[in-house]
């Protein structure tokens, strides 16, 4: 049998070309703008005509079969049709054989409607392993071009990268990388690595005359749903009045939490006042408060009773003191730190980090934090960063 792709026609460009719609306006956020194929071919020509011109657009996947009259008939999908006329049919049959033999019957939709209103009626489709094809229509129910499944989940892919990159920009305005601050008797540093250039680990920090206020908190979830609450949780932060105490802070943002998303949203962290030597703090089902003393590190545990945030309506708070004259520093950090594992599936533990806090106890914060940083890139090498890092030290000068 003769190769059907090696038949040759002495036929010149123009009658090989594909006849194209009336481009129409392009509306974002409509079927419009994921038009893929303009293309139509008319259901009584041969199909040995339409492959020869289907081999000039290799790009093309689908294309439009019409009537005389122009009415939608369906589709011819390109790898379906040549999957047929390879394996099926004899040279001869193929000859006589015509577009309207192979057409596809597909769903049909109006260009201009909303593509999130699509995805209602195709849910099915797009949990398929196989790629689904339409035809978007005009108001006259003329068709104006083929889109697929796959158009749709390209169009979703540059969006949510769209959105990524609006996000890492805000989110970098909300949680710097890094901070430090000078106290009376205090320095502290803050560094923050966000696993996937967004996430749910925020810090914060606020002074009122002689009372500091500052907080690390670690919103369930990861990536851009988590970094939403963050930027929500930046906003309650800036607007609230801390002379009220950390106490009534935290109740208050439990009960804005819980009325938004009823509990289907929450955050752990540990929330400080400190004034004078006294550290007031509230472990919120965080529990990664760490000191160190006379050469000793040793974990710092809050009230039992203390639940994550957002997830009652009701939350009853308790308060415990730290005395910062007998420690030499206070480390918080989130659990992105201590399990992150290297290649062998080894987690780098608290262990890890009492090490190198003891060993460069002497030096600065933002140093402390910088060597606990490289430590934890060296030891993970190339393997992937599975949650955010966010610690915050802080070190009494005397």
């Amino acid at each position: 049998m003769t190769d059907i792709f090696e038949l040759s026609f002495e036929k010149n460009t123009e009658e090989l070309s594909l006849k194209k719609f009336e481009p129409s306006k392009k509306i974002f956020g409509t079927i419009s703008f994921i038009i893929s194929s303009q293309y139509y071919v008319y259901e009584e020509e041969f199909v040995s005509s339409l492959v020869e011109k289907l081999e000039l657009y290799p790009e093309l996947l689908s294309i439009t079969v019409v009537n005389e009259k122009k009415e939608p008939k369906g589709i011819i999908i390109r790898r379906e049709l040549f999957n047929i006329i390879t394996k099926e049919i004899s040279e001869e049959i193929f000859l006589l054989k015509k577009v309207k033999d192979f057409i596809k019957e597909v769903r049909e939709f109006f260009l201009y409607k909303d593509i999130f209103s699509l995805i209602d009626e195709i849910k099915a489709d797009l949990t398929s392993p196989e790629i689904k094809y339409y035809i978007a229509i005009d108001e006259n129910g003329s068709p104006k071009g083929t889109f697929s499944t796959r158009d749709l989940l390209l169009y979703f892919s540059k969006i949510v990268q769209l959105d990524i990159g609006t996000a890492y920009i805000v989110q970098k305005k909300i949680i710097p990388e890094r901070i430090d601050f000078k106290l009376n008797d205090f320095e502290l540093s803050a560094i923050n690595k966000m696993a996937f250039g967004i996430g749910g680990d925020f810090y914060y920090f606020r002074q009122i005359q002689e009372r500091f206020f500052f907080f690390i908190a670690d919103i369930a979830g990861k990536g851009y749903a988590a970094s939403l609450v963050t930027s929500l949780l930046k906003g309650i932060s800036d607007s609230y009045d801390f002379s009220q105490g950390i106490k009534d802070f935290v109740e208050n943002l439990n009960k804005k939490l819980f009325a938004l998303f009823e509990g289907e949203k929450y955050l752990t962290g540990i929330f400080c006042e400190i004034q004078g030597s006294i550290i007031k703090f509230i472990d919120a089902g965080h529990s990664h408060f760490y000191v160190l003393k006379e050469n000793r590190f040793f974990q710092v545990k809050g009230s039992k009773d203390n639940i994550p945030i957002g997830i009652t309506e009701e939350y009853i708070v308790k308060e415990n003191i730290v005395d910062m004259k007998e420690l030499e520093g206070c480390i918080f950090l989130t659990d992105g730190i201590i399990e992150q594992t290297n290649y062998a599936g080894e987690e780098f533990s608290i262990s890890r980090v009492a090490r190198l806090v003891t060993k460069n106890k002497k030096q600065k914060p933002e140093k402390i934090l910088e060597t606990i940083f490289y430590e934890l890139e060296n030891y993970r090498k190339d393997f992937y960063q599975k949650d955010d890092w966010t610690i915050i030290y802080l070190k009494n000068k005397h």
